[in-house]
């Protein structure tokens, strides 16, 4: 009875081994996938950090075909808006950064105090003034150049 009782101890003595086995392995494996989650929800080695835009005109429309530019100390980065106005500059550093916007019809656009925060996502809105429809270049020997934007018509004295 005695050997008995002996074996059957030792039974569940390897059940329970067996048991924390298996809890430290899925404990383990939590805790590393845990680990590794903890920088992807805070953006990875960029800060996950983004920069949305849109670019629009006086009537409030938006510009496309322009080319927009972030800077930040000697880092520039490029990209264009699309038929809607809008851009789109992802996993970017956290810190200062100016913004600026130019294209064929339009006034350089600049903004020298956009704020990029670690993992989030910054959005801004930004107005371009239509350029002059008509400069006047002096020209050698009293002739005049006419620069028109596309689509001008001209009336030359």
């Amino acid at each position: 009875m005695n050997q008995r009782s002996h074996s059957h101890d030792s039974v569940l003595g390897s059940e329970t081994r067996g048991l924390w086995r298996y809890y430290s392995v899925v404990l383990g494996i939590g805790v590393v996938l845990f680990l590794l989650v903890i920088p992807v929800a805070q953006g990875g080695q960029h800060g996950g950090a983004s920069l949305l835009g849109t670019i629009t005109d006086s009537s409030h429309d938006g510009v496309g075909e322009l080319q927009v530019m972030l800077r930040s100390g000697t880092s520039l980065q490029v990209t264009s808006t699309d038929e809607r106005g809008r851009f789109e500059f992802l996993e970017l550093e956290p810190g200062s950064y100016t913004l600026e916007v130019t294209g064929t019809g339009y006034q350089e656009a600049y903004d020298p105090n956009v704020y990029i925060r670690r993992g989030r996502s910054t959005t801004i809105r930004m107005k371009v003034a239509e350029a002059s429809s008509i400069r006047v270049i002096p020209g050698p020997s009293d002739q005049l150049f006419f620069a028109a934007r596309p689509g001008s018509i001209v009336d030359h004295p």
